[in-house]
């Protein structure tokens, strides 16, 4: 097993988001559209609302500057009507659109 770090652009499935989602009897992925990533060791599936512009593992060595991807026009496009397509309950507890590495192992 080993750790694969998804760089994404949009959202990271909290444990907040989780709860309010799970709280009106939905699920992240099947209703919301949120990437599920599979984790052994976490608590909780991690997941991300967004798109993946990279991904990397730990058996990887390189330098974070040649981690320069940014998203695309029609990427952030894309996230951004996801994020409006969501109820306005899971909008309050998002974090901010960002470019995020959101962890999961294989």
């Amino acid at each position: 097993m080993y750790t694969t770090g998804q760089v994404v652009y949009g959202v990271p499935l909290t444990a907040k988001v989780r709860r309010v989602i799970e709280e009106a009897g939905k699920e992240p992925e099947k209703d919301f559209g949120f990437t599920m990533l599979y984790s052994g060791v976490a608590d909780e599936e991690p997941g991300y609302l967004g798109e993946e512009l990279v991904e990397f593992d730990e058996c990887e060595s390189f330098p974070l500057s040649k981690l320069t991807v940014q998203p695309t026009a029609e990427q952030r496009a894309a996230v951004q009507a996801k994020i409006d397509k969501l109820p306005p309950e899971v909008k309050t507890v998002l974090k901010k659109i960002d470019l995020w590495v959101v962890w999961s192992t294989s």
